[in-house]
């Protein structure tokens, strides 16, 4: 059996280790590395979580994380000794080439004489002050090879010179856990679930919901999520009834919010340092069978149609609320349940994904 040592922050979070789980069960020693703890910006210090059955190896291991910037500037004590008691045949880094984690595990790789991919979610093209594009110009020049997240991701690599060999794969999403689910109502539920930002679009989102209201009254607005500007979104409804909020809800528990929903909105704005990634939400939604609809911003329209709904022009509170006044006069997103949830397994279930990435193991071996 091949083995593979993963290095992943994002899986200090149960349902992120779903996908190697997967890739175990499909011949692949996964060995999954990450830290023992976490510090998320509205939780805190959190311990990481290990998912059920897991079909790899978890290596939880101490890692020093700085209050400023964790995401990319938190560090393994012991980096080479976690790879030598592994002794894998590939080291595959789920971190952006630029952070503290790749530069240290591409100098253990090199150390050991084990080829090294990166798996990069940056969607934009960006320059970055020493030590960062040292670190960057290091570990694109020894990878072997990258997978990227979208179509996007692998243009900005190409504009950073990398010309070895890159693969587009998304993320996976737990079919069996995110399926539709009978929730009895009279109203349409409008939700969104995310971080609650402006960068996000949720202003867009409640703008278009307050004009909806006033023409079709039996809707309902659900948010989820917690961000920097949840003080204002609070001001912003606390005398409007047939809005819900919701601060927060662990990954684990999203289906249940879902299945709550008739019609998901993913408003992102694209800003010179940011634009959406994947659109996730949109997926999970989609596979409870929630309508889908997305702004112009990043990776949001391919998502969207993939799964069959419907994308406005970032910013357009006009062309968001007539959408979802069409969607919801004509009853689409009730007609398109089973639709969206079939396109959304098709794309990006844990099964069709887990198979890419071992496809690309085999491939960079």
């Amino acid at each position: 059996m091949l083995k593979v040592a993963v290095i992943s922050h994002s899986c200090v979070v149960g349902e992120n280790q779903k996908i190697w789980s997967k890739a175990g069960e499909k011949g692949i020693e996964v060995h999954l590395i990450f830290p023992e703890r976490w510090l998320e910006t509205y939780r805190g210090k959190m311990k990481s979580e290990i998912t059920e059955n897991p079909d790899f190896y978890p290596h939880p291991e101490k890692a020093f994380l700085p209050s400023f910037q964790t995401l990319h500037t938190h560090f393994y004590y012991h980096p080479l000794k976690i790879l030598k008691k592994i002794s894998p045949r590939m080291v595959l880094i789920d971190e952006e080439p630029f952070s503290i984690p790749s530069f240290q595990f591409s100098i253990a790789s090199l150390k050991m004489g084990i080829p090294f991919v990166i798996y990069t979610k940056e969607n934009i093209f960006k320059k970055f002050p020493p030590p960062f594009s040292w670190i960057e110009k290091f570990v694109l020049k020894k990878a072997s090879g990258a997978i990227a997240l979208t179509e996007e991701v692998r243009e900005v690599l190409r504009k950073k010179n990398f010309n070895k060999e890159i693969l587009v794969i998304p993320h996976g999403i737990d079919e069996n856990l995110f399926k539709p689910q009978k929730d009895e109502r009279k109203e349409v539920v409008i939700g969104y679930a995310g971080r609650i930002w402006k960068d996000k679009g949720i202003f867009d989102f409640l703008s278009a919901l307050k004009k909806l209201h006033h023409e079709i009254s039996n809707i309902k607005g659900l948010i989820v999520g917690r961000g920097p500007d949840e003080n204002i979104l609070m001001e912003e409804i606390r005398n409007l009834e047939y809005i819900e909020y919701i601060p927060g809800v662990p990954h684990s528990e999203m289906h249940k919010v879902y299945k709550k929903m008739d019609i998901i909105v993913l408003p992102s704005r694209t800003t010179k340092r940011w634009k959406e990634q994947l659109g996730r939400v949109l997926i999970e939604g989609a596979m409870c069978g929630v309508y889908p609809i997305g702004s112009s911003s990043g990776e949001i329209p391919n998502v969207v149609r993939n799964l069959g709904g419907k994308v406005f022009e970032e910013k357009n509170v006009d062309e968001l609320f007539s959408l979802l006044k069409s969607v919801i006069e004509k009853g689409e997103y009730a007609g398109k349940r089973e639709e969206v949830r079939r396109n959304a397994v098709f794309h990006y279930s844990l099964d069709r994904v887990a198979e890419k990435i071992k496809e690309a193991i085999h491939n960079f071996i």
